[in-house]
C-alpha cells in the first residue's frame, strides 16, 4: 500500500528510537520556527533542519513530499493568493485591474516555504512515532496541567486519535473518488459548479466513512473498558538517552542560528 501522509512507517531509525517525549518537543519547536522564516538565509536554514531530520529517519526528502503532496499543492495555492491581494513594491504584471507586484511575489513565496517546511516536517513526526507513542507522549508533556483539573488522559487520547486517523480519512477519500470514477464519473471536469457537485458526492460518503469509523472506535474502547476516570498505565516507559540529548542540543542550536540569522538579515 501507498504511504499516505500521517501513516507510521515501521523503522528502525535513530528517530524512530528517540524519546517520544524528546521527539515531539523537538519536532514542535522545528515546525514552530518555520514562521520565524522571513529571509533567503533563514528559508536555507530551516530547510537543512528538515533534511536534517530526514537523514535521521533515515527516509528521502523526496518521499516526504510525495506523501504530502496534495496538502502543500493546497497550501502552496492558498498562499499565492499574495499575489492578488499584496500592493506593495513595483508592479511587475498586470492585466486590467488584477497586478502583481515585488511585495506579493515575496509574500507568496514566503509563505509557501513556511507551510511546506510545516507540513513536511508535521509528517517525518507521524511516520516515525506510533499512535500509542504519541498518545504516552501527549500524555506526559500534560502531566502538569492536570493539577488544575485538566482532564489529562483524555485529551493526550483524543489528538493522538486525530492524528491517527488523518491516513485513515485520506484513505476513505481516495476510495470514495476511485469508486466514483469506476462508476464513470469525472472529477477533473466540467465548469466550477459542476466540479463542486463532484467534490461533494466525494466529501460526502468520505464523511459518513468517517463518523463510521468513529462510531467503531468508541464500541472498540467501550468493549475493552476504557474509562477515562481511571489514570492510564503504560507497559514500556520511555527513558531520555544520550541521543535524546544530542537532538535536543542540535534543536536548540539551530534555534539559536535561526534566529541570529533573522537578526543579521
Amino acid at each position: 500500500m501507498a504511504a499516505s501522509i500521517g501513516r507510521y512507517v515501521p523503522g528502525s531509525s535513530p528517530l524512530h528510537r528517540a524519546d517520544p517525549r524528546v521527539k515531539t518537543l523537538v519536532v514542535a519547536a522545528v515546525m514552530a520556527a518555520t514562521f520565524l522564516v522571513a529571509t533567503p538565509a533563514q528559508a536555507l536554514l530551516a530547510l537543512g533542519a528538515f533534511l536534517g531530520l530526514c537523514a535521521t529517519a533515515r527516509t528521502s526528502p523526496l518521499r516526504c513530499l510525495r506523501t504530502c503532496l496534495p496538502v502543500v499543492a493546497a497550501l502552496v495555492l492558498v498562499s499565492c493568493l499574495n499575489l492578488l491581494v499584496t500592493r506593495t513594491g513595483p508592479v511587475v504584471w498586470s492585466l486590467g485591474p488584477l497586478s502583481v507586484t515585488e511585495g506579493g511575489l515575496d509574500w507568496a513565496a514566503l509563505y509557501s516555504v513556511r507551510l511546506t517546511l510545516l507540513v513536511l516536517t508535521g509528517s517525518l513526526l507521524l511516520s516515525t512515532t506510533t499512535p500509542t507513542e504519541l498518545t504516552g507522549a501527549f500524555s506526559s508533556l500534560l502531566s502538569p496541567l492536570a493539577r488544575l483539573g485538566v482532564p489529562v488522559g483524555p485529551l493526550a487520547l483524543v489528538l493522538s486519535l486525530a492524528l491517527r486517523f488523518v491516513p485513515t480519512i485520506g484513505d476513505e477519500l481516495d476510495g470514495v473518488r476511485e469508486a466514483q470514477e469506476a462508476r464513470g464519473g469525472d472529477l477533473g471536469r466540467g465548469g466550477p459548479v459542476r466540479r463542486v457537485r463532484a467534490l461533494a458526492s466525494v466529501l460526502v460518503p468520505a464523511l459518513t466513512g468517517a463518523l463510521r469509523h468513529a462510531q467503531g472506535l468508541s464500541l472498540a474502547l467501550e468493549a475493552r473498558g476504557y474509562d477515562p476516570t481511571r489514570p492510564r498505565t503504560v507497559w514500556r516507559r520511555p527513558k531520555v538517552r544520550g541521543a535524546d540529548v544530542a537532538l535536543a542540543i542540535a534543536c536548540a542550536v539551530y534555534l539559536a542560528v535561526l534566529l541570529a540569522a533573522g537578526r543579521i538579515g
